[in-house]
């Protein structure tokens, strides 16, 4: 029997699914690296990824010399994270119809793209309901 290897986005960028482990690495702040691991797992540029996370170039270059985000970015990363797992799963393994789902205007959040709502909570809460009645079979 061969060794099956886990090639989601949490395992390509080394973000811990859950628990405390996830609280502790969101705390501690994601390496830099991270980010990079997951702009190029999603296919969105890593200028979109760092935009959608309300990062400016200059804050991103700092970082990238301490070799960590901030907690608050790490967070937003783990929720883009999150919302692009989901995403994947909605279009059945199918990353690139995820990519341009996410990065498309969508009706069902007032014709703003998901990667434009994750900056905050509420909106990644938004776009993860929105996945969810989709999976479901809602479209209203």
């Amino acid at each position: 029997m061969g060794t099956v290897i886990d090639t989601s986005v949490w395992s390509v960028a080394d973000i811990p699914r859950g628990g405390l482990r996830l609280l502790n690495e969101v705390e501690r702040g994601f390496k830099h690296s991270t980010l990079k691991r997951v702009a190029e797992y999603s296919g969105v540029s890593q200028q979109s990824l760092i935009e959608s996370l309300g990062l400016n170039r200059s804050t991103y270059n700092r970082r990238a010399s301490v070799g960590r985000l901030n907690q608050d970015e790490s967070d937003r990363l783990y929720r883009f994270t999150e919302v692009l797992s989901s995403a994947i799963e909605l279009f059945e393994g199918d990353k690139l119809a995820a990519k341009n789902w996410l990065q498309s205007p969508v009706k069902g959040l007032g014709d703003r793209a998901p990667i434009d709502l994750i900056k905050t909570q509420a909106g990644s809460e938004m776009v993860l309901r929105l996945i969810g009645r989709l999976e479901d079979g809602v479209f209203t």
